[in-house]
């Protein structure tokens, strides 16, 4: 059975004609995710934000509601952390049972290489909305002492 796809230019082609560029998940998966662009940025923007956030609590620990402190330790020390590790974990444990060997050897549009995309972006999509996350929760945090330290 053959799968047509539709183009821009409403030419019908067969999707095995299509050439698929190198696949983003092989490269991520194939090395360690420290070798990634992407991630390198999300982990260089997370251990901004954490040291950041021990800046900043570490100056006003006192001004911050008790109530919210309990709550920031938990967003942010442990919700950062854990995304951080789960990623790292996530990474070697695909890369383990998928690639014993040469990840190369895995050809351009097989079902694997579309699952290793999707993997290796959702992995990336919850580095980035954690720390997104953590950004809006600091300023509405910081936003807050400033406005009780009136």
């Amino acid at each position: 059975m053959d799968l047509h796809v539709r183009t821009d230019d409403d030419t019908v082609s067969r999707a095995s004609d299509m050439e698929e560029p190198d696949s983003y998940g092989r490269e991520f998966f194939s090395q360690s995710p420290f070798r990634s662009g992407w991630f390198l940025i999300a982990a260089v923007v997370f251990i901004v934000i954490i040291l950041g956030s021990a800046a900043f609590f570490a100056v006003c620990w006192n001004r911050i509601p008790a109530g919210m402190r309990v709550f920031l330790l938990l967003v942010v020390c442990v919700r950062s952390v854990n995304c951080m590790w789960a990623a790292i974990v996530r990474h070697k444990k695909l890369r383990t049972m998928y690639f014993p060997g040469s990840v190369r050897n895995i050809p351009p549009g097989s079902p694997i290489t579309v699952a290793l995309d999707v993997a290796a972006r959702a992995i990336l999509d919850d580095l980035f909305y954690t720390n997104a996350t953590l950004l809006v929760v600091l300023l509405l945090v910081v936003l807050t002492v400033l406005y009780h330290a009136k």
